[in-house]
């Protein structure tokens, strides 16, 4: 009997029965297991599979992972590092390195920078995204979608002004010239308000030449108006008038405490009777 380099001798059978020798040929990877009579060999597999036994009374085989199991990824990651698919093979994966909100359309991750689109527009009766409003929205207070900010309050005219009104002059009593008709003590609440806006109202108009006021500030020694409020012969508010009152940028600002004062400068040859100043004032 020639036995080559590689072969595999096997004895079958027992002493009883004498020597029944097989001379089973090898190759590199071969296997011998027992099949419940003899011993035998099980030949190597293919590149990448697996022994996979099948338990009691039954043969061992070469198995196949599923999927393949060649998926290959990066040499090393970073701990809880998403991981991501790397190209269509299925076999190649990669580590994730986006910054940002994470987003799935159709099972593919991506970067968004912008996701307002997956949330629902708030309302009166239910949460979700809100545009801030200006202002003028907070002015016109009808719009539910949108939301005040600090900013927006105090410049809008309605929420953000404070209004006052002084009385000068008696309804039925002539005007007359002079400083300090009225006066005004700025409370806490108004502390770094500007004046934004003045109007002066007579009960009956005067008749030839004009009704000048001017707002001064006491405590800082400045008039507030560098162009005063006028009321018109025959007229009885200023906003009618020909010229239109300018506040003073430089000196509109008011803090706790400020005493402002009402001065007539000027009054009709006939006139007027009764003065009421309204001042309204604003945050910057």
């Amino acid at each position: 009997m020639a036995i080559s380099a590689g072969d595999i001798v096997i004895v079958q059978g027992n002493a009883s029965d004498g020597w029944d020798m097989k001379i089973v040929p090898g190759e590199q990877g071969d296997i011998l297991y027992f099949n419940g009579t003899n011993w035998t060999k099980l030949g190597h597999g293919t590149d990448g599979q697996y022994l996979k036994t099948k338990g009691h009374a039954a043969n061992p085989e070469w198995g196949t992972i599923a999927g393949g199991g060649d998926v290959v990824g990066p040499a090393s990651s970073t701990d809880a590092q998403i991981v991501l698919f790397d190209g269509i093979t299925g076999k190649l994966i990669k580590a994730y390195t986006g910054t940002g909100v994470l987003r799935a359309d159709s099972g593919v991750i991506n970067t968004d920078s912008d996701v307002t689109d997956l949330v629902s527009a708030a309302s009166d009766s239910a949460s979700g995204k809100v545009e801030l409003a200006i202002a003028s929205e907070v002015t016109t207070g009808t719009d539910t979608t949108r939301a005040i900010t600090p900013d927006s309050l105090a410049g809008s005219t309605i929420f953000g002004r404070k209004a006052i009104q002084i009385t000068c002059f008696d309804y039925t009593a002539n005007t007359t010239t002079g400083d300090g008709k009225g006066y005004f003590v700025v409370p806490e609440e108004m502390n770094g308000m500007n004046l934004v806006r003045v109007h002066a109202r007579v009960i009956t108009a005067g008749t030839t030449n004009t009704t000048d006021i001017q707002i001064a500030n006491v405590t800082d020694s400045q008039d507030m108006l560098s162009t005063k409020i006028t009321i018109d012969s025959t007229e009885t508010g200023s906003d009618s008038a020909a010229t239109a009152p300018v506040i003073n940028a430089t000196y509109d600002d008011v803090a706790t405490n400020d005493l402002l004062r009402i001065d007539v400068d000027a009054i009709s040859t006939t006139a007027a009777k009764g003065l009421i100043v309204t001042l309204e004032f604003q945050l910057p």
